[in-house]
């Protein structure tokens, strides 16, 4: 099992919040996944998030980077959902000749990637 460290920003922090952005970071600190989501709705953000995280967004400012050790990209949330599953696949315990490894229940473990 790794550890994996997350970061996120939100529209506003109530109920009706959608994603900004979305980091995670494993122990390591060499593999790292990085998303600005383009399908939030922009009217309903609290003036900290307009003011302190919106001008800090970066990657309209830079090219995207797709190697597994280090993604950063944008899009819309489909978009970045297929690529947080290729992400995290890379941590998935396997056997020798690669097939995944079997859980206590004899099941394949399940992806509860959820965005």
């Amino acid at each position: 099992m790794i550890n994996l460290f997350l970061d996120t920003e939100f529209t506003i922090l109530n109920q009706g919040s959608q994603l900004i952005s979305l980091a995670l970071l494993d122990e390591s600190g060499n593999k790292e996944f990085y998303a600005e989501f383009h399908d939030y709705k922009r009217g309903g953000m609290s003036p900290w998030v307009i003011t302190s995280v919106v001008p800090n967004l970066f990657i309209k400012k830079e090219s995207p980077i797709y190697t597994l050790s280090k993604m950063h990209l944008s899009g819309r949330t489909s978009e970045i959902r297929k690529a947080l599953e290729i992400w995290l696949d890379q941590f998935a315990e396997r056997d020798s000749n690669g097939h995944l490894v079997k859980g206590q229940d004899g099941e394949k473990p399940k992806k509860t990637v959820r965005i």
